[in-house]
């Protein structure tokens, strides 16, 4: 359901005051179901960002591989303190960018 369905349902059940508690239980229900699935999707991004960045780690494996370049143990966010310091200016001494 979409935000006017349940605005449509919740005006009818404010309107008729008798028929307000099963109104009021069908929008329970609906909002119950929509919170499963939005729930359900959430899970299934978080799974399919997960599967992304293996499917990417091991290309760039398979890349390296290929062309025999050598792959960096370290990169510049892993290094804290006065070892990412020395690596900047290294970078910079070889013209690195």
């Amino acid at each position: 359901m979409n935000y006017t369905d349940y605005e449509k349902l919740i005006q009818d059940a404010v309107k008729n005051p008798e028929e307000a508690p099963l109104k009021l239980k069908d929008v329970l229900s609906k909002l119950k179901e929509d919170s499963e699935t939005f729930e359900a999707q959430t899970n299934l991004v978080k799974d399919y960002e997960k599967k992304i960045r293996d499917l990417q780690d091991t290309n760039m494996k398979l890349f390296i591989g290929q062309t025999g370049a050598k792959e960096d143990v370290a990169t510049d966010d892993d290094l804290t303190g006065a070892e990412a310091v020395d690596a900047f200016i290294n970078k910079l001494m070889k013209g690195d960018k």
